[in-house]
């Protein structure tokens, strides 16, 4: 049944149907966040990694995020658009975050293998001292483990 299902996925992956059907879809999500002159990374949502990321972004570009959002919520809560001349100067899929994103996931990837290398290193131990134990619980809340 796996290998009919993994089958099947390849087969649909590689349709021209499929395929096109993103297209259309990746399209209209474009018309969609040029509407209310969004960014597709400005809809994500707020996990620890995209909150981390966001703490480091230069500070100009975090306000122009806020106030894109800001935008919106005005537009959505008027029930208009905005007009098309701004619309076409709408970049929707402009990355403004996953560099920032991309390394912070991967900050937090290094830091789970080699906390959790730690943590076990000091349970198999046995004796643990006092700032062993604090720095084990600082370790274990940082990987969420």
């Amino acid at each position: 049944m796996a290998a009919f299902l993994e089958s099947l996925t390849k087969t649909l992956s590689r349709s021209k149907l499929i395929q096109s059907l993103g297209k259309s879809y990746t399209k209209s999500v474009e018309g969609e966040l040029r509407k209310y002159g969004l960014r597709f990374e400005d809809l994500m949502i707020e996990t620890d990694d995209v909150i981390e990321a966001l703490k480091r972004l230069p500070p100009e570009v975090l306000e122009a995020r806020n106030l894109r959002v800001k935008r919106a919520c005005d537009l959505a809560m008027k029930k208009t658009y905005l007009p098309e001349f701004i619309q076409a100067g709408q970049k929707p899929y402009e990355s403004y975050l996953a560099k920032t994103l991309a390394e912070v996931r991967a900050e937090r990837a290094e830091l789970s293998t080699t906390g959790l290398e730690y943590i076990r290193a000091l349970e198999a131990k046995g004796s643990v001292s006092l700032p062993e134990i604090a720095s084990l619980g600082a370790v274990r809340s940082l990987i969420g483990k």
